[in-house]
């Protein structure tokens, strides 16, 4: 057969070869790729080489372990020009199967354009291959020739099949030795054939493998290994065998004969070339021009490996980023990048432009309404402008802040809009108050009904906007335009209102077609406003301030707080969508919202800056919400079309295809137009003076009149004259009526006379008062705006009328609980819970504290948080929210922005995994990278990089409940859930210093979206487009999954419903619920493929997360939703795993014993419970222990066995330290020594060498210790060398590995003097075979504060930050204690200690003391939570002596006290003497070191020393350490202070402490007492240092009770306790057992009197016999029978507990009422209080109905006498004036008499008690206008005459004419204008005419014959002949579609010319003579025409130059039928 000369030729190569090549590089990655090339080569995974020639189509790799395929790559083979090809790639991934070909890419069947991306998978061609990559972990390469490379990840390693093999990383085996039989290569490739449908294909024969001998094969060897073994292949050569490819080559030019060509060779090379980059080296640049020469388009050049990120324009750094290996291919040369803008190839950077809505040049400018940006070098250098900021209420219920921040508050009351204070002195401050209500029964459907604007809170100066388009000021309708000091108030439109003024405000109100606002500050009122409006400083957070000063978290909870009426009721949250109550109205709302977001509508040109998506989200919500569907929608619109004009996109004719009824509804006399821009003109503007608006406002769209026409009061062009009556903008016609808060009023004369029939109940509650508005002072308010406590100026409140009630009298202000108190005592409110005055509560890192019903709260910058989760769902460190699905990679956040610089880099990457046929969300993969180090999350796991560049930044890795925890040492947290959700923490350093996705984390939300290129967007797609770190595809607009998938809307609105359920009630008045109910709809939607329950369960989580960090735990998992199956972590029946929803990260583990990240929040999952006895999780164990294997050294973990370090000091020692059995090892050796190992060893003991204490005038101990490390080698065993073997046995060493063992021998015994002078103490040696003297480690610290170090050294330090009191300087037992001083007088800078911090092991404890200056109120804290006192955990206690804490540490013998008096330490010399640094100094009995700096340096003053051992402290910023070393220059001496005349200091040196002189020295007590006396202004604190002395000397044997010698330092004992100098600091309890060990302390205290003990440890309670305590906490004797609380109970002496049973009653009598109104009721029995009895209580509800009517004018006040129950009523006057049954206020006009005035005067009648009505007779004005006359009509029933219109009357330019009817008047020099008097019915009425002359040219006149006609106007002329003449007309060109912009002259030719027809009798017939006016001259002129879609082009029309009279043919008429033709002169 014809394969037969073929496989003689090319046998295959063996496939052992190549195995040495996978074990050499098992860390490159040639192990993960399967690649084929040239003459028929395939490498398998496993490194097999070999032949096989097949043409068929071949299944290359498959996924062939599962039942499911997840993936195949199929090649099918061919022959081209004599060389073998792969003619086609198909590549199949779950259901979608791309065909890769030569000529194009389908994929399931459908050609499709490169690049592609879609569903995680990216498809490019460059100028090398064609590439595939899918985030399945698949990458396919191919030349378009003979080469396919396919990458897999390691998740399918032994899962595959194909000519790839299966992937086990076994080379040969299962491949080509198959169960023991050797398979031959062609047999293995013809079982990986593909059959296709008529597939006409051979398939090659297996011959047997033979020798190659063939002669033709050998010449070939010498060509090929001068090449690939040549010197520029050796880098190559040493990480990839070239012999498997040398034989390929040689086999490749065997193949190909006489074929001479670059495949027989070019494929081979290329192919080792590129697996030479996949090994990691660097192959050369072996192609020539003449020899496999490649080219490259643009100015790229060919590289053999390069990166194939390249850099670009938009993103230089590329090197730190790219994931993919090198390749060969077109890269750009180096010093240049790839030009990604314009693709012009590569450029260098300089050259780079810019893109934002086009392309830029560097050095162009481009500018928006807030900066203005350079372009630089591809990036935008922006600098900030000023700009005001607009804060909107619109729709009635959305409003968006001054920051930016949009809410939905369906509010029922006034509202404090924006309280502004004054910018200067010469501005205002100003209030805007708005009104919203339900504009129907719905309550949720909310109405901006009317805007009102307090100038300085002045209510009698206010301006008023109502929704019917009325403005009134004072309740007075003005009309527009309207000025009023620096006020000016214009129409500017039909549908807007606009107010301006002369200091930085304006108003825009939209009343059409509902009432919106708009407010606009300068920049100048930054910081200056409150209310719903935030507070314009440029942060997100915190705009939802209330008036107390809190942040809230809910809309309804802050908008409730800013309500001008403290009477109106408070809002709920809204919970439920308003489309879910109907179907038709969400369809509807779907179909007409969707024109915001269509890509080809009008409103598509302002997609760029304005994003549509929260437009879109509005108008849905608004369509569905309101009753008038419509109204709301097109607000939506309008709103939308306002935002982009803001942003220069101005929108016309959006209104064609909606919310066309707008523009069809202007009065006839009006047009509609699009932008108006300018001032309502109006007929009142025409008689006025006033000054006229500006045009510095957005363009408006309405109704405006034309030119020449004014607007009048009615909307229309024509006048009116009509009074009818206002109330709270409802417009009242004349006689009609209306009815509110219960009063009737009629509208007459223009103003409401109103009666009430409202019940008033004057009965108030003590100590409230009753206001009556009908008697009370005309300037009272009533009720409604009465001091509060949230309100308690009342001047924001906003009322038109008196309202009457209960009110807290002056000086009172009501507390929001019913109850009056004063302004000091009042409350405050959170999330709708009232807080007594003093309360504390958490804000994030803040605590707030209620003082006078504010909240004032601590300023700390918080750590902030980005959160992304489920499909795109982000909310960056400022809390914005948006959404983006993108599929490719971006940088969630870096700290390396635009060319700023810096040490410690960072930088998170996130990539969604995608899912589902939508493409949605279900993983993420994130790279975090630190320094140097890459951690890569993805798969539920990690894996660590190293990117060999980049500082060393240390972090951890560890599992915190469902979470992966990456925390670094530079402030930055990672969280992640293994799925979708990512939570990044930053700490403060960070602020301002980051970028990406997440924003810059500098508090102002506006600048969030920062592109990559440095320019501020306002659209999220390009922003989030421009953080991509990879070449892949820009996003696209997110598609609607829901509208996608319409049959899974209803399965996610009911799943996700939990969000709004009682589930999460808790919670929703303090998180907005309703973003996170959204998002879970969308994810839920969109997850169609095996993700359902995972997109909701991750929706929901993220709420309940958001929750959990405002403190609310919600427990919202079931077996049924979204379970966490925490037992599948219990090993068998161990049940220490455990679901918490909400668990501190801060637990005990091996491998983090100490770790509190304050910055994570709580978080869910599963957690570990270990026992008492097994405190400790070892996480790589999986269970509890009580102690770690492994070691914790500098914050890293160790596992036993593990060498922590092993380093020499290049002076000849070396140090080593292992970790053994959980202890650290440390030891050190001269080098020359092997270092300890942990081999075997035939030496089974190790040194240690002991310097045992020897004599001296200041003995000190000085160990060294080598540690045992066994089995291993003595690293320093010498001869002659002598240590401690064992039991107090020593070792000697001879000679020869020989160990003689010898006696330990104790030396004597001797006394020593400590520096302290105090009496040492014995103690046993580190062996604890010999003992020997050492002194005591006591410091104490005092008063201001003075300190008494470990060695004597005596201090005052009056430092006020913390420091370290005491730390070991080699960690032995991790103990240290800090102090915390703070400035404690209010007079002096004197500090005290307010809190010592003990850390201990894995535990911090906290003694405090929260005053410092009174008596102590001490409290004890563990890991920042108090504890209950006494407490024992973990080897530490803490108990109180009333006096002071004590902490003990039992088994370190370590005792601390804390208290008023200052602190104390006792620590045991054997283990810390010599080893401690800090303020207590060193503890090694020498005063001289004892000033030691924190790196070993002495200085001679300690209070030098103490500035250096500062601790950072989060909450003491301004504390910072010296940068610099001190000097050891002596300080001045201390100035001397004299004792104040009432010290008590003298006491410390007199008889009351003599019998402690001796023992201890009271001199240094002494000195700080005069200290304290002398700078501290608080006498008590000198009694410290008295205390102190005490102390000392009770420690030292001496008891003193010294304190009834000085009354200012006496005892403040409980009642209960006794004072006693010396007691047992642990005292005796009933529960004490028998050897229980206490505490060994003697301390002074509040004890039990003598024969009484504690009834127990918690109780606090003396007894004298031990019993029973009852449930008030008394004691009672055993047996002892008592009542309580109604009960009968015993103290059981069996159990030692109390036992109840209820009291028994007597049976009740029974019982009757008489009086009306009362009832038998159960009340306690005055006698018995534990039983009851009948009594008759009041119960008005039984009252018979009485009669509340009176007469008009009077009011029924009801009251109840003594001794009743029911009221009875009496009729009161008002205030009023009475006639004909109407009530008429003081001062108001009354209709009682014809011809008459009368006025309601203040006078009150003596009979009725009514206001007395006053008449004056009517004065008639007879002063009449110009054109008018009086006349009087004695027929008239009238009371005066009236003028009668004579004339009419024109305004002259200084005068005024007078016309009669029929008269015409000329004005002066003008006679083609005149005005005529012309009567219509009764009015005389003026009219002004034009002339209109006809056209007229001088030209077409006989000379001097040019004159005015009669009427004085037009000119006239004889003409020429009424001949040919040129005319003119102005016209408009129109030309396809295209019109020219202005009319365009166009003469023309027309008259008569000399025309005949006679009759010719020599030719018998008639002579026709003809001509025609025509043009005689002409031009051709070109103007430019504008077409639709905005090109001009170019026109050329004819231009008529002269006229003339022409001949013509006048015979073809007489002969032939006329024929009309049309003649087309060309353009």
């Amino acid at each position: 057969m014809k394969w037969s000369h073929f496989w003689l030729c090319c046998l295959a190569l063996s496939v052992a070869n190549i195995a040495n090549v996978q074990a050499r590089e098992a860390l490159n990655h040639v192990n993960s790729i399967c690649s084929t090339w040239g003459r028929n080569h395939f490498k398998t995974f496993d490194g097999d080489v070999y032949q096989f020639p097949g043409l068929c189509g071949y299944n290359l790799v498959s996924d062939c372990h599962e039942t499911y395929q997840e993936f195949s790559v199929h090649i099918q083979k061919g022959m081209v020009d004599g060389h073998p090809t792969v003619n086609e790639v198909v590549v199949t991934i779950n259901d979608l199967v791309f065909h890769l070909t030569k000529s194009g890419v389908s994929l399931n069947s459908d050609l499709i354009n490169l690049p592609y991306f879609f569903a995680g998978i990216q498809l490019e061609r460059n100028a090398v291959y064609t590439k595939l990559q899918a985030k399945v972990g698949l990458v396919v390469m191919w030349n378009g020739d003979d080469a396919v490379m396919v990458e897999l990840d390691s998740d399918y390693r032994n899962r595959t099949c194909g000519l790839c093999g299966d992937f086990n990383g076994v080379p040969v085996y299962n491949e080509f030795i198959h169960k023991n039989r050797k398979i031959h290569p062609i047999e293995f490739g013809n079982g990986q054939r593909v059959h296709r449908p008529n597939d006409d294909c051979e398939d090659p024969y297996e011959e047997e493998e033979q020798a190659l001998e063939d002669q033709a094969l050998e010449d070939q060897r010498p060509i090929c290994e001068k090449m690939i073994h040549s010197e520029a292949w050796s880098s190559c050569a040493s990480l990839v065998d070239p012999a498997p490819y040398t034989q390929a080559c040689v086999q490749d030019m065997c193949g190909c004969g006489k074929n001479t060509d670059d495949f027989c060779v070019c494929s081979t090379l290329a192919e080792f070339s590129r697996q030479c980059s996949h090994a990691g080296g660097q192959p050369p640049s072996w192609r020539t021009p003449q020899f496999c020469a490649k080219t490259c388009p643009f100015n790229m050049v060919y590289e053999e490996s390069g990166s194939p990120c390249m850099a670009t324009c938009t993103l230089s750094d590329t090197s730190s980023l790219c994931e993919d290996h090198k390749m060969d291919g077109c890269f750009c040369p180096a010093g240049t990048v790839w030009d990604n803008i314009s693709q012009r190839g590569c450029v260098r950077q300089t050259e780079c432009q810019c893109k934002h809505d086009k392309i830029y040049n560097s050095g162009d400018v481009y500018r928006q309404d807030s900066e203005e940006c350079t372009c630089y070098e591809g990036r935008w250098d922006c600098k900030s402008l000023p700009s005001p900021a607009t804060c909107a209420v619109e729709e009635g219920s959305h409003v968006t802040t001054f920051d930016g921040k949009a809410y939905i508050f369906h509010g029922d009351c006034h509202y404090i809009l924006a309280k502004i204070e004054s910018k200067d002195d010469a501005s205002p401050k100003f209030t805007i108050v708005v009104q919203l209500v339900p504009c129907v029964s719905h309550e949720f459907d909310t109405c901006l009904k009317s805007v009102m604007v307090l100038l300085n809170d002045d209510k009698n100066n206010m301006l008023a906007f109502s929704a019917d388009g009325k403005v009134r000021h004072n309740t007075q309708i003005i009309s527009l335009p309207y000025n009023t000091g620096d006020i000016n108030i214009f129409q500017a439109s039909s549908f807007h209102i606009l107010l301006q003024t002369r200091f930085g405000l304006q108003i825009q109100v939209q009343h059409v077609p509902v009432l919106q606002v708009y407010l606009t500050l300068e920049q100048s009122y930054k910081t200056k406003t409150r209310g719903l409006c935030g507070n314009y400083n440029m942060m997100l957070s915190d705009d939802m301030k209330t008036p107390q000063g809190i942040v809230e978290g809910t809309a309804s909870s802050f908008g409730n707080s800013w309500k001008a009426k403290s009477t109106c009721p408070d809002r709920e949250e809204r919970l439920d969508s308003p489309c879910s109550l109907s179907v038709e109205n969400e369809r509807y709302a779907e179909h007409w919202c969707s024109l915001l977001t269509s890509l080809n509508s009008t409103f598509t040109n302002c997609h760029a800056m304005i994003d549509p998506e929260k437009y879109h989200k509005r108008c849905i919500y608004a369509t569905c919400n309101c009753e008038k569907t419509e109204d709301c929608m097109c607000a939506v619109f309008s709103s939308y079309v306002r935002a982009c004009a803001s942003k220069g996109v101005f929108l016309s004719d959006w209104r064609v295809n909606v919310c066309d009824k707008y523009t069809r509804g202007c009065p006839e006399s009006q047009s509609f137009s699009y932008k108006l821009q300018r001032c309502q003109r109006t007929c009142k503007q025409l008689s006025s003076e006033q000054q006229s608006c500006t045009s510095d406002f957005l363009p408006v769209d309405g109704c405006s009149c034309p030119e020449g026409m004014y607007l009048d009061e009615r909307g229309a062009c024509v006048p009116m004259n009509k009074c009818p009556c206002y109330h709270n903008g409802v417009h009242i016609k004349p006689g009609k009526s209306i009815s509110f808060k219960e009063q009737h009023c009629v509208c007459t004369n223009g103003m409401l006379h109103c009666r009430t029939w409202r019940t008033f109940t004057p009965a108030c509650p003590t100590p409230k008062v009753y206001i009556n508005c009908s008697s009370a002072d005309i300037r009272e308010l009533g009720v409604q705006c009465a001091q509060t406590c949230t309100n308690p100026e009342s001047d924001s409140c906003y009322s038109t009328e008196c309202e009457s009630g209960c009110q807290c009298p002056n000086g009172l202000l009501d507390d929001g609980k019913g109850s009056c108190v004063k302004k000091h005592e009042c409350p405050c409110q959170h999330d709708g819970n009232i807080y007594a005055s003093g309360s504390k509560i958490p804000d994030q890192c803040n605590t707030c504290t209620c003082k006078m019903g504010k909240w004032e709260c601590t300023e700390k910058k918080c750590p902030g948080t980005c959160i992304i989760y489920g499909s795109g769902h982000y909310s960056t460190f400022d809390q914005r929210m948006y959404g983006f699905q993108g599929q490719c990679a971006y940088v969630a956040v870096q700290n390396k922005c635009g060319n700023k610089s810096v040490d410690d880099t960072f930088r998170v990457i996130t990539e969604n995994i995608p899912c589902g046929t939508t493409g949605t969300t279900c993983s993420k993969s994130v790279r975090i990278q630190l320094g140097r180090k890459e951690i890569k999350l993805a798969k539920g796991d990690y894996k660590i990089l190293d990117l060999a560049k980049g500082p060393e930044i240390k972090y951890t890795i560890r599992n915190v409940g469902m979470y992966l925890a990456v925390e670094a040492s530079i402030g930055i947290t990672v969280l992640w859930d293994r799925r979708t959700t990512i939570r990044i923490l930053l700490e403060p350093q960070h602020s301002a210093g980051v970028c990406g996705l997440c924003g810059d984390f500098n508090g102002d939300v506006q600048n969030d979206f920062t592109t990559q290129s440095q320019m501020v967007v306002s659209s999220p797609l390009e922003f989030a487009n421009s953080w991509k770190v990879d070449t892949c595809l820009d996003a696209e607009a997110s598609v609607d999954s829901c509208a996608l998938q319409s049959h899974r809307h209803s399965w996610a609105q009911i799943q996700c419903s939990i969000i709004k359920s009682k589930t999460f009630q808790d919670c929703h008045k303090k998180v907005d619920h309703l973003p996170f109910y959204e998002n879970c709809v969308k994810d839920s939607c969109a997850c169609d493929t095996g993700g359902d329950c995972e997109c909701f369960c991750t929706a929901v989580a993220a709420y309940a997360q958001a929750c959990n960090e405002v403190a609310v735990c919600v427990a919202w998992r079931t077996p049924e939703i979204c379970p966490v199956f925490c037992d599948y972590y219990n090993d068998g029946e161990l049940c220490q795993w455990h679901y918490k929803p909400c668990h501190t990260p801060c637990y005990k583990t091996c491998r983090n014993p100490r770790v509190c990240t304050n910055s994570i929040p709580n978080l869910e999952g599963c957690y570990p419970v270990c026992p008492e006895d097994k405190p400790i999780f070892d996480e790589d164990k999986g269970i509890c222990v009580k102690i770690c294997d492994g070691c914790i050294y500098n914050g890293t973990y160790y596992n036993d066995t593990d060498v922590i370090y092993n380093v020499t000091d290049n002076l000849g020692m070396c140090y080593y330290a292992i970790c053994k059995n959980g202890t650290v090892i440390e030891t050190n050796y001269p080098c020359s020594t092997p270092q300890p190992t942990t081999s075997a060893s035939t030496t089974t003991f190790i040194t240690s060498t002991i310097t045992t204490p020897t004599s001296s005038p200041t003995p000190t101990v000085i160990s060294t210790t080598t540690a045992t490390t066994t089995p291993t080698a003595p690293p320093s065993t010498t001869q002659n060398e002598t240590f401690v073997l064992c039991n107090c046995t020593m070792a000697k060493c001879i000679d020869n590995n020989t160990i003689e063992i010898v006696q330990y021998e104790c030396p004597p015994l001797e006394e020593i003097t400590c520096a302290r002078e105090i009496k040492p103490v014995i103690v046993d040696d580190e062996y604890g075979c010999c003992k020997y003297y050492t002194c005591p480690c006591e410091c104490e610290g005092w008063g201001d504060p003075h300190y008494i170090t470990f060695d004597g050294v005596f201090y005052s330090y009056q430092g006020n930050c913390t420091y370290v009191l005491m730390e070991e300087i080699t960690p032995k037992h991790n103990l240290k204690v800090v102090v915390d001083n703070v400035y404690c007088d209010p007079t002096e800078d004197v500090s005290c200690p307010r809190s010592i911090i003990v850390s201990y092991r894995s535990q911090v404890i906290t003694l405090k003391n929260h005053n410092l200056i009174g008596a102590a109120k001490l409290e004890a804290l563990s890991n920042g939570v108090t504890v209950k006192l006494p407490y024992y955990h973990q080897g530490i206690k803490v108990l109180s002596t009333g006096m002071s804490l004590i902490l003990e540490i039992p088994t370190l013998q370590v005792v601390i006290t804390f208290g008023i008096t200052g602190f104390s330490i006792s620590l045991p010399p054997r283990e810390f003497a010599n080893n401690t640094k800090g303020h207590c100094g060193t503890c090694n009995n020498n005063k001289a070191d004892e000033c030691m700096l924190p790196g070993g340096q002495l200085v001679q003053n300690c209070e030098v020393m103490a500035d250096y051992y500062l601790v950072e402290d989060f909450n003491k910023p301004s504390c910072h350490a010296p940068s610099v070393q001190p000097t050891n220059s002596p300080m001045p001496p201390p100035p001397l202070t004299t004792c104040k005349p009432d010290s008590i200091c003298e006491v410390l040196m007199g008889s009351v402490f003599e019998a402690c002189h001796s023992l201890v020295s009271p001199d240094k007590f002494y000195q700080g007492c005069i200290f304290d006396s002398c700078h501290v202004a608080n006498p008590t604190v000198q009694c410290t240092s008295l205390q102190v002395y005490a102390a000392a000397c009770s420690q030292a044997g001496v008891c003193l009770n010294w304190r009834d010698h000085i009354p200012l330092c006496s005892s403040n004992c409980p009642a209960d306790k006794v004072y006693k100098p010396c007691g047992t600091a642990e005292q005796p309890t009933c529960e004490d057992k028998p050897g229980e060990s206490q505490i060994n302390y003697t301390t002074e205290g509040c004890f039990c009197p003598d024969g009484m003990m504690l009834f127990n440890k918690e109780s606090n309670i003396c007894v004298d016999k031990c019993g029973c305590l009852d449930s008030q906490g008394i004691p009672r004797e055993l047996n002892e029978i008592f009542e309580q609380n109604c009960q009968k109970c015993i103290c059981e002496e069996s159990t030692k507990s109390v036992t109840c049973k209820p009291k028994d009653c007597p049976a009740i009598p029974p019982g009757s009422c008489t009086k009306p109104g009362f009832i038998l009721v159960n009340q306690t029995n005055p006698a018995d209080p534990c039983c009851l009895h009948y009594v008759c209580q009041c119960d008005s509800s039984t009252c018979p109905g009485i009669d509340l009517s009176c007469e008009v004018g009077y009011i029924p006040e009801v009251s109840v006498p003594t001794g009743h129950c029911c009221p009875e009523r009496k009729c009161l006057p008002k205030a009023v004036c009475v006639h004909k049954n109407v009530e008429y206020q003081a001062d108001s006009s009354v209709p009682a008499a014809e011809c008459q005035n009368c006025t309601c005067t203040r006078q009150v009648e003596a009979e009725s008690g009514l206001l007395m009505i006053i008449c004056l007779m009517l004065t008639c004005d007879k002063n009449c206008g110009p054109g008018y006359q009086y006349v009087e009509d004695v027929a008239s029933s009238e009371c005066c005459g009236r003028c009668l219109q004579t004339h009419c009357v024109v305004d002259g330019n200084t005068t005024k004419e007078l016309l009669k009817e029929g008269e015409r008047w000329f004005p002066p020099g003008n006679m083609c204008e005149y005005y005529s008097c012309v009567k219509i019915g009764k009015t005389l009425t003026t009219f002004k005419s034009n002339t209109v002359c006809p056209p007229f040219q001088q030209s077409n006149c006989h000379p001097d014959t040019v004159q005015t006609a009669a009427n004085g106007c037009c000119k006239i002329c004889v003409e020429l002949d009424k001949g040919c003449k040129r005319g003119s007309m102005k016209q408009r060109i129109t030309h396809n579609g295209c019109q020219a912009r202005e009319d365009v002259d166009m003469p023309y030719c027309e008259g008569s010319c000399n025309t005949f027809a006679r009759y010719e009798e020599m030719a018998a017939g008639f002579e026709h003579t003809c001509a025609c006016c025509r043009e005689a001259r002409f031009s051709n002129r070109t103007v430019e025409l504008e077409c639709l879609n905005g090109d001009l082009v170019p026109y050329t029309y004819v231009h008529v130059e002269e006229c003339s009279c022409g001949h013509s043919n006048c015979d073809q008429a007489a002969r032939l039928p006329a024929r009309k033709r049309k003649a087309i002169r060309g353009d």
